[in-house]
């Protein structure tokens, strides 16, 4: 379904990398065609003012289910990316870039899964905890033109991989707004280590690189301890547009 023999990576200060065309052009076309529509998000502001909406399996699972279901194209998709091969393809791919995750050792063999959950029950008292190993979910996610961004940030801690797929239709989007995904690290290395996913203010920020919000392109990049990453505010004043993207993420326990 994906085609990963695209992808460019970088090592430093953290594994990136960056595919164009990741999708056949038809399959494409239809996701983008048929992206959720804005009124089945929630919608999420901070302090700040900053404003995502978002629609995913977790906070808004009805919704989600429900479009999924009337929607194959997406349907399959979802199917794909909870797959084994799914894994199987993205952490191969990071092999081949030297990358190793660790994912063919990841599940113990089951005599030691099975002496830690008599342990559980005899030793510590409680029921037994099944390490899940690793596993995918995706959101859709909605920025405006108008000023959207997202903060300086690193990921939570339970993530180990994140793709995110530009989904723009033909001729929809105005390369002058802005909306790359810029990865980048701290003017002060003292703020380097953000294990815990604090959120860093822009001009705290100096830029790697940014990839182009641009039709059927996906940035991949590793949860580290310093994988920072934002989307600067967009310069679509006055604009109805909307940044679409797909979310990504592959997650351990």
């Amino acid at each position: 379904m994906f085609n990963y023999e695209n992808f460019d990576f970088r090592y430093a200060p953290f594994p990136f990398g960056h595919s164009r065309g990741i999708l056949p052009p038809n399959l494409y076309k239809e996701m983008a065609d048929n992206f959720p529509p804005l009124e089945l998000y929630n919608r999420r502001t901070d302090k700040r003012g900053i404003l995502k909406y978002y629609l995913n399996e977790g906070k808004t699972k009805e919704r989600y289910d429900a479009f999924l279901r009337n929607t194959p194209v997406w349907s399959e998709l979802h199917k794909y990316i909870k797959s084994k091969k799914f894994l199987g393809d993205i952490f191969g791919l990071l092999l081949r870039k030297k990358i190793d995750l660790g994912f063919y050792a990841s599940q113990p063999p089951l005599y030691r899964r099975l002496r830690t959950a008599l342990g559980d029950v005899l030793k510590r008292g409680r029921l037994p905890v099944f390490p899940k190993g690793y596993y995918a979910r995706f959101e859709f996610s909605i920025l405006p033109a108008d000023g959207g961004c997202l903060l300086p940030h690193a990921d939570q801690y339970q993530k180990a991989i994140t793709l995110v797929i530009y989904l723009p239709r033909e001729g929809e989007w105005n390369a002058a707004w802005g909306g790359g995904l810029e990865l980048s690290q701290p003017k002060d290395m003292t703020e380097n280590f953000n294990w815990m996913n604090r959120k860093m203010p822009f001009e705290a920020m100096d830029e790697i690189v940014t990839y182009p919000y641009a039709p059927n392109s996906c940035t991949l990049f590793v949860k580290t301890f310093n994988s920072h990453h934002c989307v600067r505010p967009m310069q679509g004043s006055g604009s109805n547009a909307l940044r679409k993207t797909l979310t990504i993420n592959i997650e351990t326990n």
